[in-house]
């Protein structure tokens, strides 16, 4: 699952490449400042951004990172969905 908040409503990919791929989509369209921008082209984006993703939906359950448009923060973030027809 994979969201900006309240820029655009959550997403379900069934291939990790899909779901970081829609996450730089919406992303790279922010006011973001060159560092911001930087950083989540290389973690979305990069050589590993798939190996490195799936490390942390292992180890974490996902990422969530606070980034700054037009002065309030926006979290962009991706999880591991819930498994389909459970409750929560």
């Amino acid at each position: 699952m994979v969201e900006v908040r309240g820029i655009t409503p959550r997403a379900h990919f069934a291939r990790l490449v899909d779901g970081l791929a829609a996450l730089w989509c919406s992303a790279s369209r922010l006011p973001l400042g060159e560092l911001q921008a930087d950083w989540l082209a290389h973690y979305l984006t990069g050589e590993d951004a798939v190996q490195r993703a799936e490390r942390w939906l292992h180890r974490e359950g996902g990422f969530a990172v606070m980034v700054a448009v037009w002065e309030e923060a926006v979290m962009i973030s991706l999880r591991a969905a819930e498994p389909s027809g459970s409750c929560g």
